[in-house]
């Protein structure tokens, strides 16, 4: 825009505010809401917007603080997401037990369906192991992935078998757990990591933004409103009765 148009706008805008304050449209509750809600994006934009208003701007050590609340998001062990199917075996039951050795059975039948169908999705997994599911042996499925490094968390038997299946939508080999015999179907493979914050801080800064901004705001609006100032109306005892303080006789 060249500067002969910016001062025709100029006059152009001086012009209908005259012309509105004549007709009385200065004082309209409309246009003083308006006046209200810009007075407050002014505010907004001058006094927190500016220094709350990127990534950029969230200080270093608040920052550094919390990476070290999620640090495990960029420095961990090898997760594996799984779904396994249990032919369950009572503890007091010993192994080669007539009801271990059935287990097991039932268990290398449902693998053997398994292998001729990898890789497997979920529904699909869980569509072949329910039709070996009966009244002799009813088998425990999970519902929903569940995750874990290496080496924590899981039984031995079950985390080794999850960590030998070679590839997502395949299937571990029936193993003997503490709970019984288990087939296990590997989802997804978060692979391991080991980041610092230099090498993410960007990206970081960006994860972080939204809730740090949120927090600010509400600190922020904290402080404005510890510093405005209240005034009581002499006739607030008046107001609070019920009376009209308008309305009293003037002496």
């Amino acid at each position: 825009m060249d500067a002969e148009r910016a001062v025709a706008d100029c006059i152009d805008f001086e012009l209908l505010a005259i012309e509105a304050e004549r007709r009385g449209y200065s004082t309209h509750p409309a246009a003083v809401d308006v006046r209200r809600r810009e007075a407050v994006r002014a505010l907004l934009r001058t006094d927190f917007e500016a220094t709350h208003g990127s990534p950029a701007d969230i200080p270093a050590d608040a920052v550094r603080q919390k990476f070290e609340d999620l640090k495990l998001r960029y420095d961990h062990p090898e997760y594996r997401y799984v779904v396994f199917a249990r032919a369950p075996v009572p503890r007091s039951e010993p192994r080669g037990s007539a009801r271990d050795r059935e287990a097991e059975a039932r268990m290398r039948a449902v693998y053997r369906a398994l292998l001729r169908e990898q890789p497997l999705s979920i529904d699909r997994w869980r569509q072949i192991v329910k039709q070996f599911d009966d009244d002799k042996l009813t088998l425990q499925v999970t519902t929903d992935p569940i995750n874990a490094p290496r080496h924590r968390r899981w039984e031995e038997n079950f985390a080794a078998a999850a960590f030998a299946i070679p590839a997502v939508g395949h299937v571990s080999r029936p193993t003997r757990t503490r709970w019984g015999w288990d087939i296990i179907l590997l989802t997804k493979i978060l692979p391991e990591e080991h980041r610092t914050l230099a090498e993410v801080e960007q990206e970081f800064r960006a994860l972080i933004f939204r809730p740090w901004q949120k927090y600010a705001f509400e600190q922020w609006l904290d402080r404005l409103m510890r510093r405005a100032t209240v005034w009581i109306s002499p006739d607030v005892d008046r107001l609070l009765a019920g009376g009209d303080p308008l309305s009293r006789d003037v002496p």
